[in-house]
């Protein structure tokens, strides 16, 4: 018998753990420009902040777990992809360092984490077709 709570705790772990690792990732890298004296990428802030707010609603809704609460944090979650693509078009010419590590980095890990959030609201919607909690 599957324990669905505990499947619940896994994906809510994952998806708190993976956003802690790409936000980490995007401050190092949006940074990296202000140690050379010109500034920090401004236009990586949109990801930033999405990140910050996913990891905040992933630590609420670890409090309070049900399938539809996992289900918006999922769709959440997903998202990440659009703002660190928005960030990397963004990105100017000749800064090919930073942008590189931003496109294998963060893009990179941001589209990691919008397969694993496929997989996440497809179970999320099993689980609420279903009438689990």
């Amino acid at each position: 018998m599957i324990n669905h709570n505990i499947l619940k705790n896994i994906i809510l772990t994952i998806i708190l753990l993976s956003s802690l690792v790409l936000l980490g990732l995007a401050l190092y890298i949006s940074s990296i420009n202000g140690r050379y004296g010109e500034g920090f990428y401004y236009f990586t802030i949109p990801f930033i902040i999405h990140v910050i707010f996913g990891v905040f609603l992933a630590i609420f809704v670890y409090n309070k777990k049900n399938s539809k609460n996992v289900l918006k944090i999922s769709i959440f979650y997903s998202s990440y992809f659009i703002t660190a693509v928005y960030a990397i078009l963004q990105w100017p010419g000749g800064d090919d360092g930073p942008g590189l590590a931003w496109f294998y980095g963060v893009v990179g890990g941001s589209l990691i984490t919008m397969f694993f959030g496929i997989i996440f609201i497809i179970y999320s919607i099993v689980l609420i077709k279903q009438k689990i909690r």
